[in-house]
């Protein structure tokens, strides 16, 4: 148990953009990945669902992500996925997605 806490601390501490306490923050996940990016083995898989797109938006610009994208319309929805590393310039980088799902209302 405490090396799973251990993790967790570790790849929190790289997040700090992340407020745990937001109202906007729906669900953190963080997955110990073990996957390899361009030789360099990931630290961890972390997916963010934020409330709205806009919280989104505002957190993929803090964490510097550059990849955007817009999924097919499903039961009425569309999700939103910015996605990218954090830290890459280390021997560990983080890939993590920030997600929000918006209403086809909405986007009329």
């Amino acid at each position: 148990m405490w090396a799973e806490l251990e993790f967790l601390g570790n790849v929190m501490e790289r997040l700090p953009q992340i407020d745990v306490q937001s109202p906007g923050l729906v669900s953190l996940e963080i997955l110990e990945d073990g996957s390899t990016l361009g030789g360099k083995r990931l630290l961890a898989e972390v997916r963010v669902t934020m409330r709205t797109i806009d919280e989104a938006q505002v957190l993929a610009d803090a964490l510097g992500l550059t990849g955007h994208y817009v999924g097919p319309v499903i039961d009425g929805q569309v999700m939103h996925d910015y996605i990218g590393l954090v830290d890459h310039a280390t021997d560990s980088p983080i890939d993590i997605s920030v997600v929000a799902y918006e209403t086809t209302e909405a986007r009329a």
